[in-house]
């Protein structure tokens, strides 16, 4: 009689699974892409956020089939970029209990509603009212009371506030503007964004702050924008 052999655990198939079941049980699916994200080594906290989040209330009611795969979606003024990318987003996000975070362009939302799962409060800005429209009531759908919208003239200019310990910006950028430093915290602070290569392509980079100094730039890999060319 041969002993059992222990095998390595299989990777979820989510996408092929999603796609069996037709119309999927959401919650269930939800959880699946939270458990996907789990084998990639995220914190369990980010997984937590995953699970909790229903991404498909960002989704337009025709692509609800596959708002829980790990593909980016066109949704309303912009697109639900890939949850592996977001989740790097949150993972980067440093931890604190009162924490203020800035995210420079809300999008859709579902980004920002991750966002407030692991900050005490978050100031999502956008120069479109578009955006401002689509993610305003889904937010408040979610009951998510730590999250203030408003909207600037170019996206960089008239933030309402100062002093964040973290900024985190959607749209890839060449370099860091100077206005987005004037909005960090004095002591210490995290900025994290899509830097954009000269080949075009995106890296995501955490940048670390003190006393409003530059310390350690981390790259945290390469990352797909979809809307890159109107940024």
């Amino acid at each position: 009689m041969t002993s059992p052999t222990c095998r390595e655990p299989e990777r979820l198939d989510v996408h092929g699974l999603l796609l069996a079941t037709g119309m999927p049980d959401l919650p269930l699916a939800r959880a699946l892409l939270a458990e996907q994200l789990r084998v990639d080594m995220v914190s369990e906290e980010v997984v937590a956020a995953f699970a909790t989040v229903p991404r498909h209330c960002f989704a337009p009611a025709g692509r609800w089939r596959s708002a829980y795969l790990d593909l980016s979606i066109q949704a309303g003024p912009g697109w639900l970029i890939r949850p592996r990318t977001i989740a790097r987003v949150l993972d980067a996000v440093p931890r604190g209990p009162d924490l203020r975070l800035l995210e420079f362009g809300t999008g859709n939302g579902y980004q920002t509603a991750l966002l407030a799962t692991v900050a005490a409060h978050v100031l999502t800005v956008d120069v479109s009212v578009h955006s401002l429209e689509w993610a305003r009531p889904r937010l408040q759908a979610l009951g998510l009371r730590n999250v203030d919208l408003a909207l600037t003239d170019d996206g960089w200019r008239g933030i309402p506030d100062r002093n964040f310990g973290c900024v985190v910006i959607t749209r890839p950028v060449g370099r860091l503007p100077e206005t987005v430093t004037r909005t960090l915290s004095a002591a210490e602070a995290v900025v994290i964004a899509p830097v954009r290569g000269g080949d075009g392509s995106h890296r995501l980079v955490r940048y670390s702050f003190r006393r409003g100094r530059l310390g350690n730039a981390v790259d945290l890999g390469g990352c797909a924008y979809p809307d890159a060319q109107q940024a």
